[in-house]
Protein backbone atom coordinates (compact mmCIF):
# COMPACT_ATOMS: atom_id res chain seq x y z
CA UNK A 1 0.00 0.00 0.00
CA UNK A 2 1.23 3.46 -0.94
CA UNK A 3 -0.07 5.86 1.69
CA UNK A 4 1.18 8.78 -0.40
CA UNK A 5 -0.95 8.10 -3.50
CA UNK A 6 -3.82 10.49 -2.91
CA UNK A 7 -1.62 13.30 -1.51
CA UNK A 8 0.63 12.94 -4.55
CA UNK A 9 -2.40 13.13 -6.83
CA UNK A 10 -3.66 16.20 -4.97
CA UNK A 11 -0.31 17.97 -5.07
CA UNK A 12 0.42 17.02 -8.69
CA UNK A 13 -2.94 18.31 -9.91
CA UNK A 14 -3.31 21.37 -7.71
CA UNK A 15 -2.68 23.78 -10.61
CA UNK A 16 -5.05 21.84 -12.88
CA UNK A 17 -7.79 21.97 -10.25
CA UNK A 18 -7.21 25.70 -9.74
CA UNK A 19 -7.46 26.26 -13.50
CA UNK A 20 -10.88 24.58 -13.63
CA UNK A 21 -12.08 26.67 -10.70
CA UNK A 22 -10.81 29.85 -12.36
CA UNK A 23 -12.76 29.36 -15.58
CA UNK A 24 -15.44 32.00 -16.20
CA UNK A 25 -18.24 29.40 -16.16
CA UNK A 26 -17.10 28.05 -12.82
CA UNK A 27 -16.66 31.52 -11.32
CA UNK A 28 -20.18 32.42 -12.50
CA UNK A 29 -21.52 29.37 -10.67
CA UNK A 30 -20.97 31.14 -7.34
CA UNK A 31 -22.25 34.52 -8.45
CA UNK A 32 -25.40 35.76 -6.76
CA UNK A 33 -26.85 36.57 -10.18
CA UNK A 34 -26.13 33.12 -11.65
CA UNK A 35 -29.07 32.26 -13.91
CA UNK A 36 -31.01 29.05 -14.51
CA UNK A 37 -30.01 29.06 -18.20
CA UNK A 38 -26.35 29.14 -17.13
CA UNK A 39 -27.00 26.26 -14.75
CA UNK A 40 -28.68 24.27 -17.55
CA UNK A 41 -25.66 24.91 -19.79
CA UNK A 42 -23.26 23.81 -17.06
CA UNK A 43 -25.15 20.56 -16.44
CA UNK A 44 -25.22 19.88 -20.19
CA UNK A 45 -21.45 20.27 -20.33
CA UNK A 46 -20.99 18.06 -17.27
CA UNK A 47 -23.12 15.37 -18.90
CA UNK A 48 -21.00 15.62 -22.06
CA UNK A 49 -17.94 14.83 -19.92
CA UNK A 50 -19.35 12.32 -17.48
CA UNK A 51 -21.08 10.08 -20.03
CA UNK A 52 -17.89 8.94 -21.78
CA UNK A 53 -15.91 8.83 -18.53
CA UNK A 54 -18.51 6.73 -16.76
CA UNK A 55 -18.60 4.26 -19.61
CA UNK A 56 -15.16 3.21 -18.38
CA UNK A 57 -15.16 4.08 -14.68
CA UNK A 58 -18.45 2.72 -13.37
CA UNK A 59 -17.17 -0.86 -13.36
CA UNK A 60 -13.40 -0.53 -12.98
CA UNK A 61 -12.43 0.97 -10.57
CA UNK A 62 -15.73 2.59 -9.62
CA UNK A 63 -17.33 -0.59 -8.31
CA UNK A 64 -14.44 -1.01 -5.88
CA UNK A 65 -15.40 2.18 -4.03
CA UNK A 66 -19.18 2.18 -4.42
CA UNK A 67 -19.15 4.84 -7.14
CA UNK A 68 -22.59 6.30 -7.82
CA UNK A 69 -23.03 7.13 -11.51
CA UNK A 70 -23.57 10.79 -12.24
CA UNK A 71 -25.10 10.41 -15.70
CA UNK A 72 -28.59 9.55 -14.38
CA UNK A 73 -28.37 12.50 -11.96
CA UNK A 74 -27.33 14.85 -14.74
CA UNK A 75 -30.08 13.57 -17.04
CA UNK A 76 -32.68 14.01 -14.31
CA UNK A 77 -31.31 17.46 -13.48
CA UNK A 78 -31.54 18.58 -17.08
CA UNK A 79 -35.06 17.19 -17.39
CA UNK A 80 -36.05 19.06 -14.21
CA UNK A 81 -34.74 22.24 -15.85
CA UNK A 82 -36.76 21.58 -19.01
CA UNK A 83 -33.76 20.61 -21.12
CA UNK A 84 -33.26 17.60 -23.34
CA UNK A 85 -30.32 15.52 -22.03
CA UNK A 86 -29.90 14.03 -25.51
CA UNK A 87 -28.51 17.39 -26.64
CA UNK A 88 -25.33 16.78 -24.66
CA UNK A 89 -22.80 15.44 -27.14
CA UNK A 90 -20.07 13.27 -25.62
CA UNK A 91 -16.86 15.19 -25.14
CA UNK A 92 -13.36 14.03 -25.87
CA UNK A 93 -11.90 12.42 -22.78
CA UNK A 94 -8.46 10.96 -22.10
CA UNK A 95 -7.58 7.41 -23.01
CA UNK A 96 -7.93 5.35 -19.85
CA UNK A 97 -6.45 2.09 -21.07
CA UNK A 98 -5.08 0.76 -17.79
CA UNK A 99 -6.27 0.48 -14.22
CA UNK A 100 -3.92 3.15 -12.88
CA UNK A 101 -5.15 5.72 -15.39
CA UNK A 102 -8.76 4.90 -14.51
CA UNK A 103 -7.93 5.49 -10.84
CA UNK A 104 -6.49 8.88 -11.81
CA UNK A 105 -9.69 9.88 -13.61
CA UNK A 106 -11.81 8.57 -10.74
CA UNK A 107 -9.76 10.71 -8.36
CA UNK A 108 -10.84 13.81 -10.28
CA UNK A 109 -14.52 12.90 -10.36
CA UNK A 110 -14.84 11.65 -6.81
CA UNK A 111 -12.63 14.47 -5.57
CA UNK A 112 -15.38 16.86 -6.60
CA UNK A 113 -17.93 15.49 -4.11
CA UNK A 114 -16.82 17.69 -1.23
CA UNK A 115 -16.94 20.88 -3.29
CA UNK A 116 -20.18 19.64 -4.77
CA UNK A 117 -21.78 20.02 -1.36
CA UNK A 118 -21.00 23.75 -1.43
CA UNK A 119 -22.31 24.08 -4.96
CA UNK A 120 -25.50 22.21 -4.05
CA UNK A 121 -26.20 24.54 -1.13
CA UNK A 122 -25.53 27.59 -3.30
CA UNK A 123 -27.82 26.40 -6.12
CA UNK A 124 -30.60 25.55 -3.65
CA UNK A 125 -30.25 28.99 -2.07
CA UNK A 126 -30.31 30.76 -5.45
CA UNK A 127 -33.16 28.71 -6.88
CA UNK A 128 -35.33 27.51 -3.97
CA UNK A 129 -38.23 26.62 -6.27
CA UNK A 130 -36.27 24.19 -8.46
CA UNK A 131 -37.13 20.51 -8.07
CA UNK A 132 -34.52 18.65 -5.94
CA UNK A 133 -33.45 16.63 -9.00
CA UNK A 134 -32.12 19.78 -10.65
CA UNK A 135 -29.09 19.99 -8.34
CA UNK A 136 -28.80 16.33 -7.25
CA UNK A 137 -25.67 15.86 -9.41
CA UNK A 138 -23.76 17.94 -6.87
CA UNK A 139 -24.84 15.80 -3.95
CA UNK A 140 -24.63 12.19 -5.19
CA UNK A 141 -23.83 10.68 -1.78
CA UNK A 142 -26.02 12.96 0.30
CA UNK A 143 -24.64 13.21 3.82
CA UNK A 144 -22.20 10.37 3.13
CA UNK A 145 -19.79 12.40 0.97
CA UNK A 146 -17.12 12.45 3.69
CA UNK A 147 -17.09 8.67 4.24
CA UNK A 148 -17.16 8.11 0.47
CA UNK A 149 -14.13 10.34 0.00
CA UNK A 150 -12.30 8.41 2.74
CA UNK A 151 -13.07 5.14 0.88
CA UNK A 152 -11.71 6.60 -2.33
CA UNK A 153 -8.56 7.87 -0.65
CA UNK A 154 -7.89 4.47 0.93
CA UNK A 155 -8.57 2.69 -2.34
CA UNK A 156 -6.20 5.01 -4.22
CA UNK A 157 -3.46 4.29 -1.70
CA UNK A 158 -4.02 0.54 -2.06
CA UNK A 159 -4.38 0.47 -5.86
CA UNK A 160 -1.47 2.73 -6.76
CA UNK A 161 1.25 0.82 -4.99
CA UNK A 162 4.14 1.37 -7.40
CA UNK A 163 5.72 4.60 -8.62
CA UNK A 164 4.86 3.64 -12.21
CA UNK A 165 1.18 3.18 -11.33
CA UNK A 166 1.12 6.48 -9.50
CA UNK A 167 2.76 8.24 -12.46
CA UNK A 168 0.09 6.82 -14.81
CA UNK A 169 -2.66 7.93 -12.41
CA UNK A 170 -1.24 11.47 -12.16
CA UNK A 171 -0.98 11.72 -15.95
CA UNK A 172 -4.59 10.57 -16.34
CA UNK A 173 -5.85 12.89 -13.60
CA UNK A 174 -4.16 15.85 -15.27
CA UNK A 175 -5.61 14.80 -18.64
CA UNK A 176 -9.06 14.50 -17.05
CA UNK A 177 -8.79 18.01 -15.63
CA UNK A 178 -7.70 19.16 -19.12
CA UNK A 179 -10.86 17.60 -20.58
CA UNK A 180 -12.94 19.58 -18.07
CA UNK A 181 -11.08 22.76 -19.03
CA UNK A 182 -11.72 22.13 -22.73
CA UNK A 183 -15.44 21.53 -22.30
CA UNK A 184 -16.02 24.31 -19.79
CA UNK A 185 -14.05 26.79 -21.91
CA UNK A 186 -15.79 26.08 -25.22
Amino acid sequence: MNEAAWPTLRDSTRADHALVESLPRMRRLFADDFRVDEFRDLLTRMLALHAPLEAVLAVDPGAAVGYLPRVPLLQAGLAALGADPALARPAAVPELGNAASRWGALYVIEGSILGGQLIHRHICRLFPDLPPAAAAFYLPYGDAAGPQWQRVRSALDAALASPAQLDRAVTAARATFAAFVAVLSA
